[in-house]
């Protein structure tokens, strides 16, 4: 401590740097950094015989350090002299230190008992600019007290409009506010009450979109839940959410699920309500009435459903701050269900009067995604930061007619962004924040034009009608540049979660300073800073959440997932980054004597409750822990797992031919290593979606074949997935492969076959006319 030290200080600095051993860098200090220096006393007046002295301050003009922080008594006071790097600190940053140092300095005068916690750092006026100025998001957005009553409007206000696109088909909002009538007056017959939670289950299709807007109508809320989910997990989110009813597609089995017959209706057995009246139910509902659950990982080792009102989506998508929608604006949906990112895709059109175009439910490749935006015209576009971060490496060019590119879900790289401000100069791109909780959105940064880059990207200013605090540990404000937890509070706030009162209680508190915000806040958990210019800086969390491809992951959950497996002693599940910046979980485990599960027997455990988000990349079997001298894990002595992983692997088949060997080669680069065989699988490996569509567009580049996603997922070895390409290469090359944008998408060339007889003669004729069509039709 300070006091220990000061017996020290005749110890020469060079003499403590060789003691310890230190490494010696020409642009930094090895000790230290930073500078406080405190000159005891009041200084020694020269007095010499027949001469005047004059104490002269000297300047070098240099500093030796990257902050200094010089105090000298005075016969008046205090005298503080700040010394600085301009390279690290610009000349407003350290005035507002000043300040800050003063009002420190001023607190301890009118309290010299208080302690140093409670001393205050922001002068009210700069208090005033964190907490209220930087706040100013108010609008009118609730002229409808809910989400269906806003759609309705725009479906009366011009109900020929395409409101949905899906494979070539298309639905009016006339023809959908009245599907989703019919489907409503049903649910009501059937004993849906309003306040009552609905499950969904459904691929995206007209009829997952008929189904939200019917269970709004019926006064319920929506539980939408992924059909790739584990059946415990998927059971799980029913029953925490005490959902009285379920609506499906035939692609869904609802075996095993704990609801009666009765309450379960196939929305594509559509005899059973079709002839109900197509007239609006005079169900209104509230802003604060709830509108739809979405359920996140939980550290407790199950997931929580945070409870979503109303008022949470109208403020997200009505006249708000960040980006401006219009009925001219056609939106992609791309998103799982249970992804909030769905809010934003599917309201943010159907409440502004836009056109929702539906993607088919399987995976895309990225060339497939590209075509779809530009053959789509898509004008409103949501990406995961890791699609975001691919498609800039090769397809922005078919991002050029995106008017809002709205990018999020864990940080984005600097280089990709400033690329994509570069080369889509008509295009705003929008770096999107924000907890579940607090509905999508909490913060956006519209990146400027001439952004020239930095640290990282920020996340921006509150949207409209919310607000947020970076608090210290006692819930006090802290200035600008200063490290906090951000708080949330607005109209996005979700009521809590869903039977888990204790944990809502713990995460939705009761505002410290109710006079300047009356409503609740939400603790994040994310770390952030202000910026001098009023904007936010996301520097990371207090615990150990993380985002997988956009999804929320607690490891404490899949933790405590893996402990119940018979063979597992003990287990630690931690985060890394791969090749292309992607977080991935590993699972070191410690298993019980006599017990030899291997990875794929872990995987296939965790398989049965958790998604497949959640399930490690990686498998380490150790005898024991390394630990610190304080008995914790030791996380930096914890090995690679690449090399620990493939222990069991050691005869692992060499590629046996051509295709076999380019599979191979393209594998290792996007893996990070080459130690497997052409039997291993893929996803075993290491591997996930969103490297799949890496395999896609290589594929397509090298091997001049075009496949699906899902032919990874089908066959995830290397020695599958040839026999996948070979077969390919049978049908024939793709045309323009080697450019990886064919000029003609083919696949819509053989929807418009497979429809051709429900084309008048003169939709025909134009089509023919079309030289680079009718090259693929014939």
């Amino acid at each position: 401590n300070l006091i220990t030290a000061s017996a020290h200080q005749e110890m020469p600095i060079e003499k403590l740097v060789e003691s310890l051993s230190l490494e010696r860098k020409l642009n930094q200090n090895a000790l230290f950094r930073v500078v406080f220096g405190w000159q005891a006393g009041t200084p020694h007046e020269w007095t010499l015989p027949g001469l005047d002295s004059e104490r002269i301050e000297l300047d070098s003009g240099t500093s030796k350090f990257d902050w200094t922080v010089l105090v000298t008594e005075t016969s008046n006071g205090l005298r503080i002299r700040f010394e600085y790097s301009t390279e690290l600190f610009s000349a407003e940053t350290i005035d507002g230190v000043m300040q800050q140092f003063e009002m420190m300095l001023r607190s301890i005068i009118a309290d010299p008992q208080a302690p140093i916690s409670r001393l205050a750092l922001l002068s009210p006026n700069e208090k005033k600019k964190v907490m209220v100025d930087w706040n100013q998001t108010k609008t009118e957005y609730a002229a409808d007290p809910s989400i269906h009553r806003a759609f309705e409007k725009q479906a009366a206000r011009n109900p020929e409009a395409i409101a949905l696109r899906f494979q070539g088909r298309e639905l009016t909002y006339q023809e959908l506010n009245q599907r989703a009538n019919r489907l409503a007056r049903f649910l009501c017959r059937a004993g849906v009450k309003p306040q009552m939670r609905v499950g969904l289950a459904m691929e995206r299709s007209f009829e997952l979109v008929v189904g939200l807007l019917a269970i709004l109508k019926a006064g319920a809320a929506y539980l939408p839940l992924d059909g790739s989910y584990p059946r415990e997990r998927l059971k799980l989110m029913i029953e925490e959410a005490d959902a009285k009813f379920l609506i499906h597609d035939k692609s869904f089995i609802c075996d095993g699920l704990r609801l009666e017959k009765s309450q379960i209706v196939c929305i594509e057995d559509e005899a059973s309500w079709k002839d109900e009246s197509s007239e609006v139910l005079a169900l209104d509902g509230s802003l604060e009435s709830e509108a739809y659950l979405c359920f996140t990982s939980g550290s407790t080792g199950k997931p929580k459903g945070a409870v979503i009102p109303h008022r949470g989506v109208l403020r997200l998508v009505t006249n708000t701050n960040y980006a401006t929608f219009t009925p001219k604006d056609i939106f992609l949906q791309i998103a799982s269900i249970s992804f909030d990112a769905s809010t934003l895709e599917i309201w943010g059109a159907l409440l502004n009067g836009g056109k929702l175009v539906i993607f088919p439910h399987h995976a895309p490749s990225l060339e497939e995604l590209a075509r779809t935006i530009q053959n789509e015209k898509i004008s409103a576009l949501w990406l995961t930061a890791g699609l975001f971060h691919q498609m800039s490496e090769g397809h922005l060019s078919q991002l050029a007619g995106v008017r809002h590119l709205l990018a999020g879900g864990e940080a984005l790289s600097v280089a990709h962004v400033l690329k994509a401000a570069e080369q889509l100069p008509n295009t705003q791109l929008i770096n999107g924040y924000g907890p579940t909780e607090n509905t999508t959105f909490t913060c956006c940064y519209r990146v400027p034009k001439n952004w020239q880059g930095a640290n990282s990207v920020p996340i921006g200013r509150p949207i409209s009608n919310t607000r947020v605090y970076i608090l210290d540990r006692l819930q006090q404000p802290v200035p600008p540049g200063m490290p906090g937890e951000l708080y949330a509070a607005g109209d996005g706030l979700a009521h809590g979660y869903a039977g888990q009162n204790e944990l809502t209680n713990l995460k939705f508190i009761k505002s410290p300073f109710p006079e300047i915000e009356p409503s609740k806040l939400y603790r994040t958990g994310d770390l952030a800073r202000w910026l001098n210019d009023g904007t936010i800086e996301f520097l990371g969390r207090f615990d150990d959440q993380l985002k997988i491809r956009g999804f929320r992951v607690e490891p404490g959950e899949v933790e405590s997932c893996l402990s119940q497996h018979d063979g597992v002693e003990h287990v630690m599940v931690t985060p890394r980054k791969d090749k292309s910046a992607t977080n991935q979980l590993i699972a070191y485990v410690v298993l019980r004597a006599g017990s030899k599960p291997t990875s794929a027997d872990l995987r296939d455990f965790l398989a049965k409750s958790l998604p497949d988000y959640m399930i490690p990349s990686w498998f380490v079997a150790l005898d024991a822990f390394p630990l610190t001298p304080n008995g914790k894990v030791d996380r930096a002595r914890l090995p690679e797992p690449e090399a620990a992983a493939h222990a069991e692997n050691r005869k692992a088949l060499v590629p046996r031919n051509p295709i076999e060997r380019k599979l191979h080669e393209i594998w290792s680069e996007l893996l990070g290593n080459n130690s497997f065989g052409v039997e291993d699988n893929f996803f075993h490996l290491g591997g996930h979606s969103l490297l799949a569509t890496q395999i896609i567009s290589r594929v397509i580049r090298e091997l001049g074949v075009e496949l699906q996603v899902r032919a990874v997922f089908e066959s995830p070895t290397i020695a599958g997935f040839a026999r996948e390409v070979e077969a390919a290469q049978r049908l024939g090359p793709v045309a323009g492969a080697q450019k990886i944008a064919p000029a003609v998408d083919r696949l819509k060339a053989q929807e418009l076959l497979a429809h051709l007889d429900e084309l008048s003669d003169a939709e025909v004729e134009k089509l023919l006319n079309d030289p680079e069509l009718k090259q693929v039709l014939t």
